[in-house]
């Protein structure tokens, strides 16, 4: 989690796993749904698209990650 203002709070885009961290296996899932269309696990600026750019997301947030109850 990052925090945004005072009590609010956001999530590091690019868990595409779903495991409460960002890491090489997220990179895997942006792999194997890279060009295809909809909001999927990968799609982490959720344009609707898996792209280049989602990766690029990825890269920014690798190693951070946080438990949300």
């Amino acid at each position: 989690m990052k925090q945004l203002a005072a009590g609010v709070y956001g999530m590091y885009a690019g868990d595409a796993n779903g495991s409460g961290d960002v890491t090489i296996l997220d990179r895997a899932a942006w792999r194997t749904e890279n060009s295809l269309s909809g909001y999927r696990g990968a799609d982490f600026n959720l344009s609707g698209d898996v792209s280049i750019l989602d990766r690029a997301i990825w890269r920014l947030n690798t190693s951070l990650g946080s438990q949300v109850p």
